[in-house]
C-alpha cells in the first residue's frame, strides 16, 4: 500500500521505509525480512523514547502489595506483576494497604546496585530508617534492603517489554496491541526511518540521507518528548478597547 502520510501501523512503517529507499515492491527485502527489521526498529525507538521520557509507557499495578517480614526477595512475576518488566520506574511504600491519598502518602524506595545490598543490610537501623528502603531487580527476583522486620505495603510503577508486531494492522510503539495508550503514536515516523536505516545497511548504505534523517528525527524526539505537559502561554495583552 502506498504511504498516505500517517505512520501508525506496521504496514505504514514498511511503506514509508520503502518510499525513502525508492523501493516499490518486495524485490530486495522479503516480507519476512521487512517484518523482522520493523520489529527491531520498533524496539530501538521504544528504548530511545523511554530514555527521553518513560511517562509514555509507565504501568501502575492494582496493588498495593504486601512484602512479608524477614524476607529479602520475591519472584516478581509470581507475586506482583505478570511479566518481567523492561524497567521499574519506581516503588513507593504506604503505611496502609490502600491507594495513595492525603491520609496514606507514599514514601519512595530508592534503587540500589545488587552488589551494594549487603552493605545496606549491614548498616545500623538508625542510619537507613524507614525513609530509606532500597530495591533492585535481578532477573525475576526483586530484592529489598534493609530486610523489613514487619510487613510492608507498596506500589510498583513499571514498563512492559514491547510486544512483537505480527500483523500489518498492529500499531507501533504499543506495549500490548490491546493497550489504549496511543500517546507514543506520534513517533511512528521515526520507527519507519530506523527501519529504512536497517534496510539501507543491506544496500551497503547506498542512501546516505537515511542516516541524516534518523539523527534529525531522534534530535526532534529528544527535544519534544521530554514532557507531555505544556503550560498555556503566559503574557499580558494590552488592548485599546474590550473588543480588540
Amino acid at each position: 500500500m502506498a504511504w498516505d502520510g500517517s505512520v501508525k501501523t506496521l504496514e505504514d512503517v514498511k511503506a514509508l521505509a520503502k518510499l525513502l529507499l525508492d523501493e516499490t515492491g518486495d524485490l530486495f527485502w522479503t516480507a519476512a525480512q521487512q517484518n523482522a527489521l520493523a520489529n527491531e526498529a520498533n524496539r530501538a525507538v521504544f528504548r530511545e523514547l523511554i530514555d527521553t521520557n518513560p511517562e509514555y509507557f509507565i504501568e501502575s499495578t492494582t496493588g498495593p502489595f504486601s512484602w512479608t517480614a524477614n524476607t529479602e526477595f520475591f519472584d516478581i512475576t509470581s507475586n506482583f506483576i505478570s511479566a518481567i518488566p523492561y524497567k521499574i520506574i519506581g516503588i513507593e511504600g504506604t503505611e496502609d494497604a490502600a491507594v495513595v491519598s492525603p491520609t496514606n502518602l507514599p514514601t519512595k524506595w530508592r534503587p540500589m546496585l545488587f552488589q551494594d545490598r549487603a552493605t545496606v543490610q549491614s548498616m545500623d537501623s538508625w542510619w537507613h530508617g524507614e525513609v530509606s528502603r532500597f530495591f533492585c531487580l535481578v532477573g525475576k527476583r526483586l530484592y529489598i534492603a534493609p530486610i523489613p522486620t514487619e510487613a510492608l505495603n507498596f506500589h510498583i510503577y513499571w514498563i512492559k517489554n514491547i510486544e512483537k508486531m505480527t500483523s500489518d494492522g498492529h500499531t507501533v510503539l504499543r506495549s500490548e496491541q490491546d493497550d489504549e495508550n496511543g500517546a507514543a503514536d506520534a513517533y511512528g515516523d521515526l520507527v519507519a526511518v530506523y527501519l529504512a536505516k536497517l534496510m539501507n545497511a543491506k544496500q551497503q548504505g547506498q542512501n546516505p540521507m537515511i542516516e541524516q534523517l534518523w539523527v534529525e528525527g531522534l534530535d526532534r524526539m529528544k527535544d519534544n518528548a521530554t514532557s507531555r505537559q505544556v503550560a498555556e502561554p503566559g503574557y499580558v495583552r494590552v488592548t485599546r478597547a474590550p473588543w480588540d
